[in-house]
């Protein structure tokens, strides 16, 4: 919030709190039965009433704060509250300063409200209230002013001139807390000038400190920030509320010399502990509901004598409100509130434990910390989220912990080791398949498995996995993660396995792999591949993702993706299989849910600008491959250019076809134009009917002449033989009426109420007959049920449709039929576009049959018999356990003396069983 916006929000809970004050004093003050002051100035005749007895504060609000400043105002007092009285009749009150014939008032008019600024003559008041004194200074003539909400200040005396002057201070010190706040003098001064009609309110606090630590550890750390002498606080119409040594709303602090820090108002002064230093301090202003709030933030950094630590506090302080609406009105000490901190640091270093951590808030109500130690024998890292519950918000925490072995690692044997050692854990998170998907692309999986350097890259690998495991409430991830080495770090291996549950659930394979050969210090090989695997159940799914981003060969960067995924039925969604290296035809539209792939891609520089890269692809209807081969041998512009590429897709299904595309061309460059040049760009399509098609082009300095060609031949297809029209339904009666399209799915026994005899239960595992609680299920495969198609059989038909209405069983027809679905091979059934074919999905699920329960309504069943369900509850006791005379001489003989292995194990096998229960 800005200056001007917070003035304009803090004017709006002002007047009608200025408004309040005076409509609930009326009554009481006898507002409606006071008359004119005689001894009003002329200026002020006919508005100002009778003094009235003091200051009402009784009921709390605007009042009470103006009694506890400047006192009742009893009868004698130069500063007297009256009544004020507007020319339409209106009554207010008005805070009247005499002094002899000059007179200064300041009235507040309720239904509006409305202010009123009148001065005659010269006054120059002085008045003391207990620890304060308020200055009233009119300078020159008489002038009349009035200010009401929302618009500037009216004068209603034009030609006057002159100003007036409002001061007061408090010269006690005030000390609250610790924690709190302590400031030697408060002073407010309110100028108005005539001429210009701008009030200008200015409020300074000398000495100003605060102390965000208890009473106990004061002592060590002190009150940790104390402001600059002189820090005053603006507001007027133009400027807005604000800092008068920045002109916003916040204002940093300097530190005090020394390092010294003011104990209390009193000028006390308290030298911080040795080793505790103050980094940075700041105090804000800002609104909080109806309260304006004074922010003081400081940080500090504790480096304790003596001892190996360092511990740092980012921005805790305190906030004070200052009321303005309810019954108490202004500083309110008592609800002072402590804040932060925003984040704490500790370094360790003892010997052979060192490390350290942090804990920030980096977003509101959500802390991240990051924890990294070294125990000599083990390093430990641990970085985690955390959301305390708030309202009906549970907690939410996700952890990532790792514990890394110093080199060689632990050996397994045949040259592996294990490096390191893991797992994350999320309560209240759900791994966010995207995400991590897009992490993995951009060789990014270090910010979750294992990563280097936590302490320095908190931030980074906060976010990301904030990003990678958002919050979700009733879910919770776990993952354990394992790293291992061979060779000596020749090749490291690091792998999660994350599961997200409960429902639906989803299990998530996260790799990294690097291999540095020959040697990881000096490589001359560097491969990094990163692997993102998903297993959904719900589809269910299988998805592998593996890029190549940050690996080289030889200082030639090297690149690429391979992809693979094998989707089944599930829900409303086809089957696919997709199994990519480099990614796809640029005429191939991705099935859903497929990411776009970076092409395997080989680029060497230093002048041979060689640059290769490569695709293959096979799908569920298509295999496609394709690559192209870019020279660039260029010196200041100057060389040779030259390019070939090959894009091929052969498809399969419904018809085969294919399209092959070369393009070639070679190109002579000087200082970066163009001179002579040869290109060609060709395709071809088939086989029924042939059509090839293309242009080449021939450029020699301002010459360019090209050849386009387009040529068809071969027949098309041969006209297939009209389907008999009622193909499908003679089709779909004959696979209803076959005995393996109906099946039963019997009821549960703990679902129903009847019991078959042993001859209809064999009738009813045969087949012959169904249980009458049970599910008649009917299902085909012959054509999709429920939706139009135009092919059957991959030939033409007449747009047709076929749906399930009724079914009976026994003697009622039940038309409330509940589908079965089954997968279908849509380019059978429906005319679909050549990138429809290729993109689309292969198999996709649509109506079967249908399952209906059983009408028992004329059903012979046999006369029913109410079945014995009692029981009754006995009791087994426990029998004591026998020994035989042999087996209880044995055992005591084996108790006696002392055998060794082999013999003792020997007449164990020759005894027969030592524990018998009779």
């Amino acid at each position: 919030m800005n200056p001007r916006e917070l003035l304009d929000a803090v004017a709006a809970l002002l007047w009608p709190l200025a408004e309040r004050a005076v409509t609930d004093a009326a009554d009481p003050l006898g507002l409606s039965g006071l008359g004119e002051d005689p001894t009003a100035p002329s200026e002020l005749r006919g508005r100002l009433l009778e003094p009235v007895g003091a200051v009402p504060g009784e009921r709390g609000g605007l009042m009470a704060l103006l009694r506890s400043v400047v006192g009742d105002l009893g009868t004698g007092s130069a500063l007297r509250l009256h009544g004020w009285r507007r020319a339409d009749g209106r009554r207010g009150l008005a805070l009247v300063a005499r002094d002899g014939d000059a007179c200064a008032a300041v009235a507040v008019v309720p239904g509006g409200p409305q202010l009123d600024v009148v001065v005659s003559g010269r006054p120059h008041l002085t008045h003391e209230s207990g620890p304060w004194r308020l200055e009233v200074l009119g300078d020159s003539g008489a002038w009349d002013l009035t200010v009401v909400p929302g618009a500037p200040p009216t004068v209603r005396t034009p030609e006057a001139s002159g100003s007036l002057t409002v001061r007061l201070t408090r010269a006690d010190p005030v000390r609250l807390g610790p924690p709190g706040v302590a400031v030697d003098e408060i002073g407010a001064e309110l100028a108005v000038d005539v001429a210009t009609a701008t009030p200008l309110l200015r409020v300074g606090l000398r000495g100003f400190s605060v102390t965000v630590v208890p009473d106990e550890l004061f002592g060590l750390l002190g009150p940790l920030v104390s402001a600059p002498s002189g820090m005053e606080i603006l507001a007027d119409r133009a400027g807005g509320l604000r800092f008068a040594a920045t002109g916003t709303t916040g204002l940093q602090l300097r530190r005090a010399a020394g390092g010294a820090h003011a104990r209390g108002g009193g000028g006390e002064a308290a030298r911080a502990a040795p080793g505790v230093s103050v980094l940075q301090q700041g105090v804000e202003l800002r609104l909080a509901g109806q309260d304006l709030v004074l922010g003081v933030r400081v940080s500090v950094e504790v480096r304790p004598p003596g001892l190996p630590l360092r511990a740092g506090v980012a921005r805790i302080g305190l906030d004070l409100p200052i009321a303005l609406a309810g019954d108490r009105v202004g500083p309110l000490p008592d609800r002072g509130a402590l804040a932060g901190p925003d984040g704490v640091d500790v370094d360790l270093d003892v010997g052979p434990v060192s490390g350290g951590g942090s804990l920030r808030r980096i977003e509101p109500g959500v802390y991240g910390g990051v924890l990294d130690l070294d125990l000599a024998a083990l390093s430990v890292k641990a970085i985690g989220r955390l959301r305390p519950p708030s309202g009906n918000a549970p907690l939410s925490f996700l952890l990532l912990l790792s514990a890394s072995f110093p080199a060689p690692g632990v050996q397994v044997g045949l040259g592996f080791a294990v490096d390191a050692v893991g797992g994350i854990v999320g309560i209240g998170h759900r791994a966010d398949a995207d995400t991590l998907r897009r992490m993995v692309a951009d060789g990014h999986a270090d910010r979750v498995l294992f990563p280097d350097d936590p302490a320095r890259r908190a931030a980074e690998i906060l976010d990301a996995l904030g990003a990678a495991f958002p919050e979700a409430r009733g879910r919770f991830v776990v993952g354990p993660m394992l790293r291992i080495t061979w060779s000596g770090g020749i090749v490291s291996l690091a792998a999660a396995v994350v599961l997200d549950l409960p429902s639906p659930p989803q299990f998530l394979l996260l790799g990294r792999m690097l291999a540095a050969l020959p040697h990881a210090e000096a490589p001359i090989v560097h491969l990094q591949a990163e692997l993102y695997g998903r297993v959904d159940p719900g589809a269910p799914s299988v998805e592998l993702l593996v890029s190549l981003t940050g690996s080289w060969i030889a200082g030639v960067p090297v690149s690429g993706e391979i992809y693979l995924l094998f989707r089944g039925a599930g829900g409303s969604g086809g089957g696919d299989f997709v199994l990519s290296a480099g990614g796809f035809h640029p005429r191939y539209v991705r099935p859903p849910g497929v990411p776009e792939l970076r092409r395997l891609r080989l680029a060497l520089g230093s002048g041979l600008g060689l640059r290769a890269e490569a695709y293959l692809a096979v799908t569920s209807n298509a295999v496609m491959f394709g690559g192209q081969v870019r020279l660039e041998a260029t010196i200041a512009g100057c060389g040779v250019e030259g390019w070939l590429g090959l894009d091929a897709l052969f498809v399969w299904d419904p018809v085969f076809s294919f399209s092959v595309r070369v393009v070639a061309g070679v190109a002579v460059k000087a200082f970066g134009r163009r001179l002579a040049g040869v290109a060609l760009d060709f395709t071809l399509e088939g086989p029924a009917p042939w059509h090839a098609f293309g242009t080449g082009s021939v450029s020699v300095l301002f010459d360019d002449v090209s050849l386009d060609f387009d040529v068809s031949w071969g027949a098309a297809p041969a006209v297939t033989p009209a389907v008999d029209p009622e193909l499908p339904a003679i089709r779909l009666g004959e696979a209803f009426a076959r005995r393996e399209a109906w099946s039963a799915r019997p009821p549960a026994r703990d679902r129903t109420g009847l019991w078959l005899a042993a001859d209809a239960e064999a009738q009813v595992a045969d087949g012959a007959l169904i249980h009458p609680d049970s599910v008649l299920c009917a299902r085909q495969s012959v054509l999709p049920m429920d939706i139009t198609f135009d092919r059957f059989q991959r030939m033409p038909v007449a747009p047709q449709r076929w749906r399930p209405t009724s079914a009976t069983l026994g003697r009622t027809p039940d038309e409330n039929l509940d589908p079965v679905r089954d997968r279908f091979v849509q380019a059978e059934f429906f005319t679909m576009t050549e990138d429809e074919r290729l993109g689309g999905e292969a198999f996709r699920e649509f109506v079967s049959g249908l399952e209906v329960a059983a009408d028992t309504s004329g059903s012979a069943l046999a006369e029913p018999r109410r079945a014995a369900d009692g029981y009754e509850t006995g009791y087994r006791p426990e029998r004591p356990v026998h020994l035989s005379e042999n087996q209880a001489s044995l055992l005591a003989e084996a108790f006696a003396r002392r055998w060794d292995a082999a013999e003792r194990v020997e007449r164990w096998r020759r005894a027969e069983t030592l524990v018998r229960f009779a």
